[in-house]
């Protein structure tokens, strides 16, 4: 059971949507599952998002991994986590393993 007490912004970077789509609406049913406060979207690498500072954490898919190091560059100045998905863990679609790994980076923060 989770510790967390506030409401989690996620974002999914992915590059055209197609599977991560997929992938994000299970980790919304698992997040319900559990009753967790947990608000996720995608959205493509190109563009970047306008505005990244209402989100808690970044979640990279693995087709874009590449643009990790650009992505911490942006997001920096707001102190939000960026969590690469490796490709056996988004290939099996194990949310639960991502949306833990998630959770764990807040609960540590407090």
């Amino acid at each position: 059971m989770s510790s967390l007490t506030k409401k989690l912004n996620a974002l999914m970077l992915c590059y055209t949507g197609g599977s991560s789509s997929y992938f994000v609406e299970k980790m919304k049913e698992e997040a319900e599952k559990r009753n967790l406060d947990f608000l996720i979207e995608s959205h493509t690498v190109s563009p970047f998002p306008a505005d990244f500072s209402k989100y808690d954490v970044i979640l990279v898919a693995p087709q874009v991994k590449h643009c990790m190091r650009q992505v911490q560059g942006i997001v920096e100045k707001y102190n939000i986590p960026v969590v690469p998905i490796d490709f056996t863990t988004f290939g099996l679609c194990e949310v639960g393993k991502v949306l833990d790994q998630t959770l764990g980076l807040f609960e540590k923060k407090g």
